[in-house]
Protein backbone atom coordinates (compact mmCIF):
# COMPACT_ATOMS: atom_id res chain seq x y z
CA UNK A 1 0.00 0.00 0.00
CA UNK A 2 1.04 3.62 -0.49
CA UNK A 3 0.89 4.25 3.25
CA UNK A 4 3.25 1.33 3.91
CA UNK A 5 5.75 2.65 1.36
CA UNK A 6 5.66 6.16 2.83
CA UNK A 7 6.17 4.89 6.36
CA UNK A 8 8.86 2.48 5.18
CA UNK A 9 10.65 5.47 3.64
CA UNK A 10 10.53 7.31 6.95
CA UNK A 11 11.84 4.19 8.71
CA UNK A 12 14.68 3.90 6.20
CA UNK A 13 15.53 7.56 6.73
CA UNK A 14 15.72 6.97 10.48
CA UNK A 15 17.92 3.91 9.91
CA UNK A 16 20.17 5.93 7.62
CA UNK A 17 20.55 8.53 10.34
CA UNK A 18 21.59 5.78 12.77
CA UNK A 19 24.19 4.44 10.33
CA UNK A 20 25.59 7.91 9.63
CA UNK A 21 25.66 8.55 13.35
CA UNK A 22 27.70 5.38 13.93
CA UNK A 23 30.04 6.13 11.01
CA UNK A 24 30.64 9.63 12.28
CA UNK A 25 32.09 8.27 15.49
CA UNK A 26 34.02 5.40 13.98
CA UNK A 27 36.33 7.73 12.07
CA UNK A 28 39.48 8.06 14.13
CA UNK A 29 41.07 11.45 14.48
CA UNK A 30 44.74 12.25 14.63
CA UNK A 31 46.00 10.76 17.87
CA UNK A 32 48.60 13.40 18.65
CA UNK A 33 49.05 15.12 21.98
CA UNK A 34 45.81 16.85 22.83
CA UNK A 35 45.16 19.25 25.64
CA UNK A 36 42.65 18.48 28.39
CA UNK A 37 40.33 21.18 27.04
CA UNK A 38 40.19 19.33 23.70
CA UNK A 39 38.99 16.19 25.49
CA UNK A 40 36.28 18.17 27.28
CA UNK A 41 35.10 19.66 23.98
CA UNK A 42 35.05 16.21 22.35
CA UNK A 43 33.08 14.71 25.23
CA UNK A 44 30.61 17.56 25.00
CA UNK A 45 30.36 17.22 21.22
CA UNK A 46 29.87 13.47 21.58
CA UNK A 47 27.02 13.93 24.04
CA UNK A 48 25.56 16.58 21.74
CA UNK A 49 25.51 14.15 18.81
CA UNK A 50 23.62 11.57 20.88
CA UNK A 51 21.20 14.29 21.99
CA UNK A 52 20.89 15.54 18.40
CA UNK A 53 20.00 12.04 17.22
CA UNK A 54 17.37 11.69 19.96
CA UNK A 55 15.88 15.07 19.02
CA UNK A 56 15.76 14.19 15.31
CA UNK A 57 14.22 10.79 16.10
CA UNK A 58 11.58 12.53 18.22
CA UNK A 59 10.80 15.00 15.42
CA UNK A 60 10.43 12.22 12.85
CA UNK A 61 8.18 10.28 15.23
CA UNK A 62 6.05 13.35 15.87
CA UNK A 63 5.66 13.88 12.12
CA UNK A 64 4.71 10.23 11.62
CA UNK A 65 2.23 10.44 14.48
CA UNK A 66 0.60 13.63 13.17
CA UNK A 67 0.28 12.21 9.64
CA UNK A 68 -1.09 8.87 10.80
CA UNK A 69 -3.51 10.51 13.23
CA UNK A 70 -4.77 12.79 10.46
CA UNK A 71 -5.31 9.79 8.19
CA UNK A 72 -7.01 7.87 10.97
CA UNK A 73 -9.42 10.74 11.69
CA UNK A 74 -10.15 11.67 8.07
CA UNK A 75 -13.62 10.29 7.34
CA UNK A 76 -13.09 10.79 3.58
CA UNK A 77 -10.34 8.15 3.65
CA UNK A 78 -11.31 4.51 3.14
CA UNK A 79 -11.89 2.64 6.38
CA UNK A 80 -9.21 0.01 5.67
CA UNK A 81 -6.60 2.79 5.26
CA UNK A 82 -7.76 4.39 8.52
CA UNK A 83 -7.49 1.04 10.29
CA UNK A 84 -4.01 0.50 8.84
CA UNK A 85 -2.97 3.98 10.00
CA UNK A 86 -4.18 3.15 13.52
CA UNK A 87 -2.17 -0.08 13.44
CA UNK A 88 0.96 1.75 12.31
CA UNK A 89 0.47 4.33 15.06
CA UNK A 90 0.29 1.49 17.56
CA UNK A 91 3.49 -0.05 16.13
CA UNK A 92 5.32 3.26 16.53
CA UNK A 93 4.23 3.46 20.17
CA UNK A 94 5.39 -0.12 20.77
CA UNK A 95 8.81 0.56 19.18
CA UNK A 96 9.19 3.74 21.23
CA UNK A 97 8.45 1.82 24.41
CA UNK A 98 11.01 -0.87 23.52
CA UNK A 99 13.69 1.74 22.73
CA UNK A 100 13.04 3.64 25.95
CA UNK A 101 13.10 0.48 28.07
CA UNK A 102 16.38 -0.79 26.59
CA UNK A 103 18.05 2.63 26.75
CA UNK A 104 16.95 3.10 30.37
CA UNK A 105 18.20 -0.29 31.52
CA UNK A 106 21.56 0.20 29.80
CA UNK A 107 21.95 3.66 31.35
CA UNK A 108 21.20 2.16 34.77
CA UNK A 109 23.97 -0.37 34.09
CA UNK A 110 26.44 2.47 33.65
CA UNK A 111 26.42 3.15 29.91
CA UNK A 112 26.73 6.93 29.81
CA UNK A 113 25.28 7.46 26.34
CA UNK A 114 23.16 4.98 24.44
CA UNK A 115 20.69 5.15 21.56
CA UNK A 116 18.50 2.25 20.50
CA UNK A 117 16.51 2.06 17.27
CA UNK A 118 13.94 -0.67 16.74
CA UNK A 119 12.49 -1.46 13.32
CA UNK A 120 10.83 -4.54 11.89
CA UNK A 121 13.76 -6.85 11.17
CA UNK A 122 16.49 -4.79 12.85
CA UNK A 123 17.61 -3.35 16.16
CA UNK A 124 20.63 -1.07 16.60
CA UNK A 125 22.18 -0.41 19.99
CA UNK A 126 24.71 2.42 19.78
CA UNK A 127 26.93 2.86 22.85
CA UNK A 128 29.27 5.82 23.28
CA UNK A 129 32.05 3.80 24.83
CA UNK A 130 31.21 0.46 23.26
CA UNK A 131 31.95 -2.72 25.16
CA UNK A 132 34.61 -5.36 24.83
CA UNK A 133 33.21 -7.33 27.75
CA UNK A 134 31.65 -10.59 26.52
CA UNK A 135 29.34 -10.78 29.52
CA UNK A 136 28.04 -7.24 28.92
CA UNK A 137 27.53 -7.94 25.20
CA UNK A 138 25.64 -11.12 26.10
CA UNK A 139 23.52 -9.16 28.58
CA UNK A 140 22.73 -6.47 25.98
CA UNK A 141 21.85 -9.07 23.36
CA UNK A 142 19.63 -10.98 25.80
CA UNK A 143 17.90 -7.75 26.85
CA UNK A 144 17.22 -6.73 23.25
CA UNK A 145 15.96 -10.20 22.28
CA UNK A 146 13.66 -10.32 25.30
CA UNK A 147 12.28 -6.79 24.87
CA UNK A 148 11.85 -6.82 21.08
CA UNK A 149 11.25 -10.43 20.12
CA UNK A 150 13.84 -10.05 17.34
CA UNK A 151 16.32 -12.78 16.44
CA UNK A 152 20.01 -12.39 17.28
CA UNK A 153 20.92 -11.93 13.61
CA UNK A 154 18.79 -8.77 13.51
CA UNK A 155 20.61 -7.08 16.41
CA UNK A 156 23.68 -4.89 16.00
CA UNK A 157 25.61 -3.57 19.00
CA UNK A 158 27.70 -0.65 17.83
CA UNK A 159 30.38 0.98 19.92
CA UNK A 160 31.50 4.46 19.00
CA UNK A 161 34.51 6.35 20.29
CA UNK A 162 35.12 10.03 20.83
CA UNK A 163 38.39 10.14 18.92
Amino acid sequence: MKLDKAMEGIGLALSAIAVLFAMMFSVTANQGHERIEDHAVKASASADVFEQFRMERKQVRELETVQLTALMNDLSVKEDVRIEAAGMLNEIAERMEMETTIEGILKMRGHEEVVVTVHPGSVNVVLKEGTNDRDECAFILDLVLRETGQTAGNVKIIGVSES
